[in-house]
């Protein structure tokens, strides 16, 4: 639904280059700063942008560590140490 929206919107602000008024004033009427109607201008078609790369969690460096850590506590378990918080 967004993308048939940006074209309709692509083809409005086309229609109105067209037709005369300044890009200050498409930037005005459509909702969109004057650089993006420029860039829209510039192209016949929307720009395609790919996906970003996944950045990991910060949960997700220390997997590892944490992963070490309950094996351990539950090697300690199973020798009976304690392993709560001291009191």
């Amino acid at each position: 639904m967004k993308i048939a929206w940006r074209w309709a919107n692509l083809g409005y602000i086309h229609a109105m280059y067209a037709h005369g008024p300044s890009i200050r004033e498409i930037a005005r009427r459509a909702s969109h700063d004057r650089k993006t109607i420029r860039k829209y201008l510039r192209r016949d078609q929307l720009p395609r942008y790919s996906p970003r790369p996944a950045v990991p969690s910060k949960p997700d460096q220390l997997k590892d560590y944490l992963r070490a850590r309950m094996a351990l506590r539950r090697v300690l378990a199973t020798l009976r140490f304690e392993t709560g918080p001291a009191t």
